[in-house]
């Protein structure tokens, strides 16, 4: 949530981007970090399924890549990314609309900063599908 907050503040407020744009490009930056959080702690000791595609990673061109994405860490990435995209969706959404049809009430209560506490909002709303998408599908 911090990381998401300051990422929006810093190229909203400070760089000038589309409120959209910075909240989407400050969900990706939040869930690249938590990825790495989640990964190195939370599900440290889960098992990783190791997957092979002979016919893929013994290609000459492909195989390199297919190697690559197949590696347990690779594939939890793209998991998360996938599961996490849904919640930047809903993030964005939900900011976006607080902070245009609430803009007046949000401003009395945030001035300029108004569109953090739009983003606060947005943030919790996909916590609980984050937690429950990665839990069930992520880490298993």
């Amino acid at each position: 949530m911090p990381v998401t907050l300051l990422a929006n503040y810093l190229l909203h407020a400070v760089l000038g981007l589309p409120l959209p744009i910075s909240t989407a490009l400050a969900v990706e930056i939040a869930i690249v970090t938590n990825f790495i959080g989640n990964n190195a702690w939370t599900f440290a000791n889960a098992a990783a399924r190791v997957r092979r595609l002979p016919i893929a990673e013994n290609h000459p061109i492909a195989g390199p890549m297919a190697t690559f994405l197949l590696r347990p860490t690779v594939r939890r990435f793209l998991k998360f990314n996938a599961v996490s995209l849904v919640g930047l969706a809903i993030t964005t959404g939900v900011t976006w609309f607080l902070a245009d049809a609430y803009a007046e009430p949000l401003r009395q209560i945030a001035g300029p900063l108004y569109f953090l506490v739009a983003n606060l909002a947005g943030i919790g709303v996909a916590m609980s599908w984050n937690f429950l998408a990665n839990v069930v599908w992520t880490w298993r």
